[in-house]
């Protein structure tokens, strides 16, 4: 299954300028922002985004990256990235490598949604994490760090309870 994180965004008006370039950012890092109608590779995060009380006119947002462009799950875990071998090798029965890996595969893209987010300083923000179409989310309200933390711990766990993040206005 893949994993899908999109989610909706306000910002004052003054602050609607810097959304672009903070992607752009971004995707020199090789995570990519789709806005409102650029979001045409999974048709039910709106729907999923209607049913949890879009506010409307708010903006839109999917996250993918440049290795896996029509989902997230390779911002959130790291199984595309290395062999089997390297993930799970046979000296590690703690696992502890798997543990490492998760946790710098995840910075990536933690530091570059802190980066976006600082930037266009948002009135508010909420992250859906899910494995597909999901009608019962559960909802976390938290800062940054915190959903990075509960994301890595998912991501040690292999799967991702559906979840919104409704993420702390922070100046």
């Amino acid at each position: 299954m893949s994993c899908f994180i999109f989610g909706d965004l306000e910002v004052i008006s003054e602050n609607q300028k810097y959304i672009k370039d903070a992607a752009a950012y971004c995707r020199q890092k090789g995570i990519y922002f789709w806005f409102n109608q650029e979001i045409d590779y999974y048709k039910d995060i709106f729907l999923m985004l209607e049913e949890n009380a879009s506010i409307p006119g708010s903006i839109k947002f999917g996250i993918t990256s440049e290795l896996q462009n029509k989902n997230s799950h390779d911002l959130l875990l790291p199984y595309d990235k290395y062999e089997n071998s390297i993930l799970f090798p046979e000296w590690d029965d703690k696992c502890e490598n798997y543990s490492r890996l998760c946790k710098e595969n995840l910075n990536i893209f933690q530091e570059a949604f802190n980066y976006f987010y600082k930037t266009i300083n948002p009135i508010y923000v909420r992250v859906f994490v899910t494995e597909g179409y999901d009608q019962g989310f559960e909802v976390k309200q938290c800062d940054l760090e915190e959903m990075f933390e509960h994301l890595n711990s998912e991501a040690l766990k292999g799967f991702f309870t559906s979840r919104i993040y409704q993420l702390n206005h922070v100046n």
